[in-house]
């Protein structure tokens, strides 16, 4: 795991600290979504695409994991502001896309093997 027991340490951070007053008042929500866009993160989408495409994934994930459309509703802020701090991050830096991209293939990856 990176930067000791805090998985994605460096993006979570990132996304805290860009995400606005939104994303601040819901730091477990916030963390969690950032741990699921590495998990569902779209190496093969064009650059154009990226958010949209991860941002449709956490949709999807959102709706699975808590089935109330309500939910899913007022998730979906909070997946949109992720998803943007997330694109952020990507472009702000070459190699933060090879490191989500590294992270990505890891957690689908089993640690027992």
């Amino acid at each position: 795991m990176p930067d000791g027991n805090v998985p994605y340490e460096p993006l979570k951070k990132y996304v805290c600290r860009e995400g606005g007053i939104r994303l601040s008042m819901h730091g477990p929500v916030r963390d969690k979504l950032v741990e699921w866009a590495v998990e569902e993160f779209p190496a093969d989408a064009p650059e154009d695409k990226l958010a949209e495409v991860l941002t449709a994934r956490l949709r999807v994930r959102a709706r699975q994991k808590y089935g109330s459309i309500f939910l899913a509703i007022v998730l979906g802020v909070l997946i949109q502001l992720v998803v943007n701090a997330i694109v952020r991050w990507i472009e702000s830096r070459r190699s933060n896309r090879a490191l989500i991209v590294a992270w990505s293939a890891s957690a689908k990856t089993p640690e027992d093997v």
